[in-house]
């Protein structure tokens, strides 16, 4: 199994997650088993995805710990009816928006936000205190578009994240996040995984754990977003065949090659070159330059990140073309 790392998938993609997407289409065509794994929570991950009709080949570490991996439905309470319905709740539509405000005997208690006008498929639900005119936001639910409670997440002063959860379908707890006043993890818990409860202090052991879950004899991970994963695998118990995919420039010097500084994005990989397997470039040049830097057990291949989806491109005759035009397509950027 091929495994491409990123971060989250949207429902606009940058060039990077245009480059996982093709590439994971490409493998399948090529009869290998490839997919897209997110470090993201992403709510809409499989509405996204379908967009782009690549829901069958894409999860996230959420996913595969909240036992929620696939495009599937699930039958959703109706918030809305069921505070309609009931004499004790007064429900306020906000104005040109899909959100309403919920009072209980006339106490504001929450704010709910729904993805559509006939409120039947809700977003979030934020939860207020009291008193109204001093009222704090202490808790707020989030829901997966797939049509059940996701996260939970339980805040404190100044609507710090105190505690983040996160639920299964059925609406059990699997993974509890603690913050400490510097609104850093300080604790991931894990709670019943294979009849286990696991602790970890930070999440790239996290991410390392997961990684050993994915981990088989054929297994590879190639990371687009490296700077999200890659503290993770020297933690790793499996050895793991990991090869970053170079996506820009990647000297600040561009033609200092052999002394320049590593640009920002790319620094992590140098700084961590035992846990690398190889590195993809996108051009012959660029994987020249970078085997001058990397030692002679690591080597960086060229493949381009793009491809045609056909083999037949149509050329214009030279006479009809027009003479005085030249088309240049790029962007600026400081390096």
């Amino acid at each position: 199994m091929i495994y491409c790392i990123g971060n989250n998938l949207g429902k606009k993609l940058p060039g990077i997650e245009h480059s996982q997407i093709k590439r994971v289409k490409l493998f399948l065509q090529m009869g290998e088993k490839a997919k897209i794994v997110t470090l993201s929570h992403g709510v809409d991950l499989y509405e996204n995805a379908s967009l782009f009709s690549i829901s069958d080949n894409i999860f996230s570490i959420y996913d595969y710990f909240q036992e929620a991996m696939g495009d599937n439905r699930y039958s959703q309470k109706n918030y809305y009816d069921m505070w309609q319905k009931n004499p004790k709740y007064r429900l306020e539509p906000v104005k040109h928006t899909t959100d309403v405000r919920v009072f209980y005997q006339e106490d504001y208690i929450c704010y709910a936000h729904f993805y559509d006008e006939t409120y039947q498929r809700i977003s979030y639900i934020n939860y207020f205190d009291g008193p109204y005119e001093k009222r704090r936001k202490i808790k707020r639910e989030i829901f997966d578009s797939r049509g059940f409670l996701s996260n939970v997440k339980i805040l404190g002063e100044n609507q710090r994240v105190i505690v983040d959860s996160y639920l299964n379908p059925s609406g059990d707890e699997k993974i509890v996040c603690y913050y400490n006043e510097g609104k850093e993890i300080s604790r991931i818990q894990l709670t019943d995984y294979n009849n286990e409860t696991y602790y970890f202090k930070n999440k790239n052991e996290w991410h390392a754990f997961f990684l050993d879950e994915l981990n088989q004899e054929k297994t590879i991970f190639l990371s687009d977003r490296t700077q999200s994963m890659i503290s993770s695998v020297p933690l790793m118990e499996t050895r793991a065949t990991f090869i970053p995919i170079i996506h820009n420039v990647h000297l600040r010097a561009p033609y200092e090659t052999k002394i320049s500084e590593i640009t920002s994005p790319y620094q992590s990989i140098f700084s961590n070159l035992d846990s690398v397997s190889a590195i993809v470039a996108s051009t012959t040049h660029q994987a020249q330059e970078l085997n001058e830097r990397l030692p002679e057990t690591i080597k960086a291949y060229p493949i381009p990140v793009g491809y045609l989806e056909s083999t037949t491109v149509k050329k214009i005759d030279f006479e009809k073309r027009n003479p005085f035009k030249i088309v240049c397509m790029a962007r600026y950027y400081t390096e």
